[in-house]
């Protein structure tokens, strides 16, 4: 008999990530994680010969490579949301501050503009600009500082990198006493992986599916090629 929490855990789960990230930012994590470990899967040739115990050394070189960046990206991801808040204050401070409406409204036009103009006419802009007007002048602009979702943000995008070492991490476990094939296992899952991320972007941006994961494949293989040849 099936679990009825099972069908109540996996939305919850979806709902929480859409909450606190977007498809973009997943898919780019999860990239990155990729192409971490790829380096270190690629270039783990001289562990080979060191039979179970190379197996150990290249498993904690994954691992602990990706765990590291998986802390700093999460991190910086805190510290650019701040950054993010602290120009959206000054923009708002630069309005408040303005000499008069029609410096104030070319503030804004000059800021928005370039994203509403290939969808929103000339007038329905004007309108919208004035509308922002009086909302930003009745603004108070809070202190900066790092919020529970930033806290959360930060979390996920750290898991989401470490994540990525799975597919690698697996087969060293169970094939740990052939070194040679846990190697080829694992570099196989990271490309495939790679190009299901690839398939999984072009979903999102409404292209070629295939394509798309191949493209991703290509450029994951590219980027892991320039990490290997400047010694990443």
């Amino acid at each position: 008999m099936p679990d009825p929490t099972s069908k109540t855990i996996a939305p919850s789960v979806e709902r929480f990530i859409a909450r606190y990230s977007d498809p973009a930012i997943v898919l780019g994590e999860v990239l990155f994680g990729l192409i971490m470990v790829l380096t270190v899967m690629l270039t783990a040739s001289i562990w080979l010969g060191q039979g179970e115990l190379g197996v150990r050394h290249l498993l904690l070189a994954a691992v602990g490579r990706n765990f590291a960046w998986g802390i700093i990206d999460g991190v910086l991801f805190v510290i650019i949301s701040l950054t993010e808040r602290n120009g959206q204050a000054r923009f708002i401070e630069s309005v408040q501050q303005a000499p008069n409406s029609a410096a104030a409204l070319a503030l804004i036009r000059t800021k928005i503009e370039p994203t509403l103009v290939a969808v929103v006419d000339l007038e329905s802009r004007e309108t919208l600009y004035q509308a922002m007007y009086v909302h930003v002048r009745q603004v108070v602009v809070q202190q900066n500082r790092i919020t529970r979702d930033d806290v959360i943000r930060g979390f996920l995008c750290a898991g989401f990198v470490m994540s990525s070492c799975i597919p690698a991490v697996v087969p060293l476990v169970i094939f740990q006493d052939n070194p040679a094939l846990a190697l080829r296992v694992s570099i196989g899952l990271l490309l495939l992986t790679l190009f299901f991320v690839g398939h999984s972007w072009g979903r999102h941006m409404h292209l070629n599916r295939w394509l798309a994961g191949v493209s991703m494949l290509a450029i994951g293989l590219a980027l892991v090629g320039v990490a290997v040849l400047f010694g990443g």
